[in-house]
């Protein structure tokens, strides 16, 4: 089907060595041409630079690369008992639970995990 305005064409993922340093911004490090475009029935119709979208606004001719350490944005805490029944008036014991802290970070490719940090909890 052909459509009006922009049609995208490739979404691109860039993968870094393991040794990069982070906080680095490369200006433009990424381009593209596309050579040639064929329809359905292999008639060339384009030859064209392609538009470069990245953290900046709007499309650019080329695309900067900008590096970032993973980190930790954001967690959750779950109790391994889903209710606690303050029993201690009848018992005279306290009643305890463990609480796990799970950390989720800026890289989707990234996994949440158990929490390494330090985590209070308070009531």
């Amino acid at each position: 089907n052909v459509v009006a305005g922009a049609v995208p064409l490739l979404t691109l993922h860039l993968r870094l060595s393991a040794g990069a340093a982070a906080g680095n911004v490369v200006a433009g490090a990424v381009s593209l041409t596309v050579i040639e475009m064929l329809n359905k029935f292999s008639v060339s119709y384009g030859t064209t630079d392609a538009a470069v979208v990245d953290y900046r606004d709007g499309s650019h001719a080329a695309g900067d690369l900008q590096t970032e350490a993973v980190v930790a944005v954001g967690a959750h805490a779950y109790a391994d008992e889903s209710e606690l029944v303050n029993t201690a008036p009848f018992t005279g014991s306290s009643l305890t639970t463990a609480i796990t802290v799970v950390e989720h970070y800026n890289r989707a490719a990234t996994a949440s995990a158990e929490a390494t940090s330090s985590y209070a909890c308070a009531s």
